[in-house]
C-alpha cells in the first residue's frame, strides 16, 4: 500500500477517534440518541432475536478483530490463508461457546486467542501487549465513559456495537501505523 494513502488513513482515523472521544464525554445524552434512533433499535432488536443472525454477525465481527489485530501485532498486511482459517474458526468457536456453553468460558477464551494468534504469527511481544491493552482498555472505556450505558432506552447488538466502535478504529489504527511504519523501512 502507497504510504501516503496510508498516513492519511492514520489520519483520518485519528480524527474520528478524538471526534468520537470528545462526543462521548461532553454530549454523552446525544450521542446515546444518535445510537438509540428508532431505525437503528429495530435493526438490533431484529439481531437479537434472530440467534444465528447474533451469531453469524458475532463471528464475522470476532474474526475482524482478530483479524485486524493480528495483522497488527504481525506488521503485516494480510494473513496467510491458513492463519486466516484459523482465525474464522477460533471465531466460530467463541461465538459458540458464548450462545450454548458459557459467557465467561467465552471471554476467556477470546484472551488465550488475542495472545495466541499473534504469537503464532510471530509478532513482536511488545506489539502484542501494547495493542491487547489498548484494545481491552477502548472495551472498557467504551461502556464507562460518563455513564452512557444509563442513557441507553435500548440495548442490542447495534447499540452496544455501536457503542464499542472505537475499539475497531483503535485496531485499525495500530494496523495502518504497523504497516505504514514497514512501509517506510522497506521504501
Amino acid at each position: 500500500m502507497n504510504k501516503n494513502v496510508l498516513r492519511i488513513m492514520i489520519i483520518l482515523v485519528i480524527t474520528f477517534l478524538t471526534g468520537m472521544y470528545i462526543l462521548k464525554f461532553a454530549f454523552p445524552e446525544e450521542f446515546v440518541m444518535v445510537i438509540t434512533l428508532d431505525s437503528i433499535c429495530k435493526i438490533g432488536t431484529f439481531v437479537d432475536e434472530n440467534l444465528w443472525l447474533h451469531i453469524i454477525l458475532g463471528t464475522l465481527t470476532s474474526f475482524i478483530t482478530y483479524w485486524l489485530y493480528t495483522c497488527a501485532a504481525a506488521h503485516k498486511p494480510r494473513l496467510g490463508w491458513l492463519r486466516a482459517i484459523l482465525t474464522l474458526i477460533i471465531s466460530v468457536s467463541v461465538q459458540i461457546t458464548y450462545y450454548y456453553v458459557d459467557p465467561t468460558l467465552s471471554n476467556a477464551l477470546s484472551v488465550c486467542a488475542m495472545l495466541a494468534l499473534p504469537a503464532m504469527a510471530g509478532a513482536p511481544m511488545k506489539s502484542t501487549a501494547l495493542i491487547f491493552c489498548t484494545h481491552y482498555a477502548a472495551q472498557y472505556l467504551s461502556l464507562k465513559i460518563r455513564s452512557l450505558p444509563l442513557y441507553l432506552t435500548s440495548v442490542n447488538y447495534a447499540t452496544i456495537l455501536l457503542m464499542g466502535l472505537e475499539c475497531y478504529f483503535w485496531l485499525l489504527l495500530f494496523y495502518f501505523y504497523y504497516n505504514y511504519k514497514g512501509e517506510k523501512k522497506n521504501g
